[in-house]
């Protein structure tokens, strides 16, 4: 007979963070390709899909480890912010950047440099980036559900 197996806080937290790493990373590289697309086709991106991805990745998080506690508001942050820097980095640089590392330090000035112009697109997405992190932040704890 098979009894449960139940999980301590601490495994649960890395069963969180793995999810939520594997989530992060595909959810980045889809909102990049959507980005591509979107950008071939008309020209224009969609900002408002890093809030759909910001609620994926917390609800992974949320869902592997059911916690209560900061750690997984902030890793569902530190993902979320994780993610967009994927999204940025694929859709600018190509899907390669992820495996040559020496290119990520002038793949990031590139990328900040066009997020952070002061144009009202720039704005926008800038306004669409915090709130992805604050529904990362706000949704992975169960105790704001």
């Amino acid at each position: 007979m098979h009894t449960p197996r139940f999980m301590n806080n601490k495994q649960r937290f890395q069963k969180a963070f793995l999810y939520g790493l594997i989530t992060a990373i595909v959810s980045g590289m889809v909102v990049a390709y959507l980005n591509q697309l979107t950008a071939t086709l008309i020209q224009m991106s969609f900002p408002i899909l890093y809030l759909l991805s910001a609620y994926v990745i917390a609800t992974a998080i949320h869902k592997a480890g059911g916690g209560i506690s900061k750690n997984y508001s902030y890793l569902g942050a530190g993902l979320t912010v994780l993610s967009l820097l994927i999204s940025e980095l694929c859709t600018y640089m190509g899907y390669d950047i992820i495996i040559r590392p020496m290119d990520w330090i002038p793949a990031l000035r590139l990328v900040g440099y066009l997020t952070f112009q002061f144009d009202t697109n720039s704005l926008i997405s800038i306004i669409f980036i915090i709130l992805a992190v604050y529904i990362g932040y706000n949704e992975s704890d169960i105790s704001h559900r």
